[in-house]
């Protein structure tokens, strides 16, 4: 899903005429904002650019089934329909793995947006880092994602891992008390 992400938007941002377009598809459906390029911040920017890959899904697929522009075979596959306007197989599979990344990463998201905040404090890390925590365990475990046990087990470990490195024995587990004293002692 990530590839596929990368290659729409490094092909529609190296291409003039893929940029004009996804621009053209984009007015006439009466889409908002284009395409989000992945940065350095890797991890918010590739969360941001699935949420803009999501939001202009209609205009991508406009380009590729009228055969304007080509992202190239691996990728126009992946907005391809059949038909009955229908989405084929791997297309259904692209935009819902597309939706799970969105789902399962905009809690982090969120969370790093406000904590980048001049007047974040060491109590905000603690409360925004465990408020994340458990809404991606709920989308994890949310039955309507239907997420593959072993993706979800792999998430979920990444997760825990990740918490006990800061909040547990881990290298990064010094600053553990003040996260806690923080969010204690704020008002």
């Amino acid at each position: 899903t990530i590839t596929v992400i990368r290659g729409v938007i490094a092909k529609v941002h190296q291409s003039h005429n893929g940029t004009a377009e996804l621009n053209e598809a984009k007015t006439l459906l009466q889409l908002g904002r284009g395409l989000i390029t992945i940065g350095k911040t890797r991890f918010g920017t590739i969360i941001s650019s699935a949420e803009s890959v999501q939001r202009n899904l209609p205009a991508i697929r406009r380009v590729v089934q009228h055969e304007n522009y080509s992202f190239g075979d691996e990728i126009d596959c992946c907005f391809q329909e059949l038909s009955g306007g229908r989405p084929t197989k791997v297309a259904a599979d692209f935009v819902t793995g597309l939706g799970r990344l969105v789902d399962i990463g905009k809690p982090a998201l969120k969370a790093l947006t406000f904590l980048e905040a001049n007047e974040a404090s060491p109590g905000d890390v603690y409360v925004f880092w465990h408020a994340s925590l458990q809404a991606m365990r709920h989308v994890l475990t949310d039955p309507g994602q239907d997420i593959p046990l072993h993706v979800r087990d792999e998430i979920i470990g990444i997760l825990n891992h990740r918490h006990d490195q800061i909040f547990g024995e881990g290298n990064l587990s010094d600053s553990a008390d003040l996260y806690l004293s923080g969010a204690y002692l704020h008002p």
